[in-house]
């Protein structure tokens, strides 16, 4: 299995192509920054992931959005699909959006959370991600790219279409902060041929 090796400094300027996790999107084509039903403002920015060539039609990189508070905030319908509080956005080429979205360039960013003067603060994260082979996988949820998804649940592998299994992200991490529940992982899956996107979590 792959996962991702994280660095906290990352180099001046990403390849929009290559993996990151929080700062901002590297847009290949025209920002679309996914907007939350609820209340309508912009959802945090989570990571970005390249799409192997032929996994998803043409598209090329995956952007993962979710919630629109902070990072501790807990969101009600966040953890499906359809309700309106997580998007994946694929490009270059357009694709039917989950949720509804605008061209702004900057937005929320993820964030961790650390230790200042005694008090628990939240500070936004930006990390460059490499990714790595496992040579023998754990037996356990974790932060995985490509193969086969670890439910924490049941499958619950989206319907209605033919989906490819792109990653999966471990909320449980002292690397960034995202209240998926207790030790919640989420999933991400693209349309074979890249006109929609889909991500859930699941928690124990």
């Amino acid at each position: 299995m792959k996962t991702f090796r994280f660095t906290d400094a990352p180099p001046g300027a990403f390849d929009p192509r290559a993996p990151k996790f929080g700062g901002q999107p590297e847009w290949l084509s025209k920002p679309r920054w996914p907007l939350s039903r609820k209340t309508g403002r912009p959802m945090r920015f989570v990571c970005q992931v390249p799409i192997p060539p032929g996994l998803a039609g043409d598209q090329q990189v995956a952007y993962v959005f979710y919630g629109s508070g902070d990072a501790d905030e807990y969101v009600d319908w966040g953890w499906t699909s359809g309700g309106g509080e997580n998007a994946v956005i694929l490009q270059p080429t357009s694709f039917r959006a989950s949720v509804l979205t605008t061209s702004i360039h900057t937005g929320p960013v993820l964030q961790r959370a650390v230790e200042r003067d005694g008090r628990r603060v939240l500070e936004d994260v930006e990390l460059a991600a490499e990714v790595v082979d496992v040579d023998v996988a754990p037996d356990h949820p974790t932060t995985q790219y490509l193969g086969e998804p670890f439910w924490v649940q049941n499958d619950d592998t989206p319907t209605r279409g033919e989906w490819r299994f792109l990653m999966q992200i471990d909320s449980h991490t002292d690397r960034f902060r995202l209240n998926w529940g207790d030790a919640g992982v989420g999933y991400v899956f693209v349309a074979e041929d890249g006109t929609a996107a889909r991500f859930l979590w699941q928690c124990y």
